[in-house]
């Protein structure tokens, strides 16, 4: 630690008048971590911007199809029989459904064994699922029951197996684990049994449920599909088969989803003008007449101009006079962001919900693919604009950081030197008082003398 002299023999606060001198020395650098600070200023603002962006870019990936911006509700007459939903991709209309039957899987069961613990016959079962492959089981010497069931699970084959225990007595079941069959329906779950043990008991399976397909008949025409869940029938309509008996017949409505729609809309709103209002609130000044901390800049200029110019541009669609936002209720305000007159989009939705959605979805001039191409301009992070541009606000911040370590180097050394030279100022006076004191005392002594 330097040694400070702090005034001891001149009288003078040297201590503060170093540090005075060092803090002149030291608002350059100040200066410039001031710049630091409003370099990580604008790398936070560039950040929520892209974050902001990517937002958008996002939602308007679910948009960019007619069926992800449309929506529609499908309501049962009797949801304990048949449960309906619907996708964007649906028609509106009325369906009369008849459950004949539900799909079921095959299922095959042993003969009785005393319990759980019991020993199976040494040998092996195949199991044929379907088409595919045959998988082999081995039922190795004092394996039990238990065991087998354990061995089935573990094999691979697509069925699931259980030792059921009814008090008195246990049985091996084996479960398909898909429902339906393809061609023949004993053909669903094959067992081949082979033993080759002189203990235990042998499995002797027997099928105790026959695979089944889900069959409906669906405005007249018959339809047999695997599952209970049928999604193929009418484009964008899911139909849940629950219940057969007494093939029952149930009306399936499917009508359009107008709120939900709407929701899709606010929701592009609402990422649009997020965006906007991020990059407005750096052209403006504020009631004190204060300014963003990129005020003016060109590249967010840039951007907010072609926002403004993709969100106006007019879409060409055919078969739908619908071509621009404003169309469809949504309007621009002094700002530049948008807001939803819901009258208007409600009679669009009304009169022609494809186009609507059109305006979005449309290949190439939608707004999904148009936006979202202008996003990734800005926010790709190989190329995009904002990313070169935070990347060079990175190298700025670099470079004032190397300049302010080189200016504190030389504000320590002219610290140290202040603080050798007031350290010899007071060397120096202490040397001339102890010359003055030494004077005196010879001149005391040679008046002394004198007059003796």
């Amino acid at each position: 630690m330097t040694f400070r002299a702090g005034g001891i023999f001149s009288g003078l606060d040297t201590n503060s008048i170093i540090e005075q001198l060092v803090a002149l020395e030291r608002i350059p650098i100040q200066n410039l971590q001031k710049k630091q600070e409003t370099i990580n200023t604008q790398k936070s603002l560039l950040s929520e911007i892209s974050s902001a962006l990517t937002e958008l870019k996002t939602l308007l990936s679910g948009m960019d199809r007619t069926s992800e911006v449309l929506a529609y509700t499908a309501q049962s007459s009797d949801e304990s029989v048949l449960r309906a939903s619907a996708s964007g991709s649906a028609s509106p209309g009325v369906y009369s459904i008849q459950v004949l039957q539900r799909a079921r899987a095959e299922q095959d069961r042993s003969v009785a064994f005393a319990s759980a613990d019991a020993e199976v016959k040494a040998g092996s079962i195949e199991i044929t699922v379907g088409s595919a492959d045959p998988v082999t089981v081995a039922i190795e010497e004092g394996m039990t029951l238990a065991d087998v069931a354990y061995a089935i699970n573990q094999s691979g084959a697509a069925v699931n197996a259980a030792v059921i225990d009814t008090g008195s007595s246990a049985y091996l079941t084996i479960y398909a684990r898909d429902t339906g069959y393809e061609g023949v329906a004993d053909d669903a779950l094959v067992i081949a049994e082979s033993y080759t043990g002189s203990t235990g008991q042998e499995l002797s399976l027997t099928q105790t449920v026959q695979a089944q397909n889900a069959q409906i008949v669906f405005d007249g025409l018959t339809v047999e599909r695997r599952e209970n869940r049928i999604t193929d029938v009418v484009a964008g309509l899911t139909l849940d088969v629950l219940d057969d008996t007494g093939q029952p017949t149930v009306e399936i409505t499917v009508l359009g989803d107008t709120e939900t729609i709407k929701g899709r809309v606010q929701g592009f709103v609402d990422a649009y003008n997020k965006v906007v209002s991020l990059l407005h609130s750096q052209f403006v000044r504020d009631a004190d007449g204060g300014v963003g901390v990129m005020f003016g800049d060109s590249t967010l200029r840039s951007l907010l101009s072609r926002l403004q110019l993709a969100a106006g541009e007019p879409v060409s669609q055919s078969g739908s006079d619908i071509a621009t936002l404003y169309q469809i209720g949504l309007k621009t305000g002094s700002d530049g962001t948008l807001s939803v007159d819901a009258v208007t989009l409600d009679a669009a939705l009304a009169e022609d919900p494809s186009g609507v959605a059109g305006l979005f979805a449309e290949e190439s001039t939608g707004l999904a693919d148009r936006m979202s191409g202008l996003v990734t301009e800005f926010t790709d992070v190989v190329s995009g604009i904002l990313v070169e541009r935070q990347e060079g606000l990175d190298t700025r911040y670099e470079n004032l950081e190397d300049q302010i370590a080189r200016m504190e180097q030389r504000v320590e050394d002219y610290e140290k030197l202040l603080v050798q030279q007031f350290t010899y100022l007071e060397t120096v006076i202490s040397q001339l008082k102890a010359q003055q004191t030494s004077l005196l005392n010879w001149s005391s002594q040679f008046s002394a003398s004198q007059n003796g």
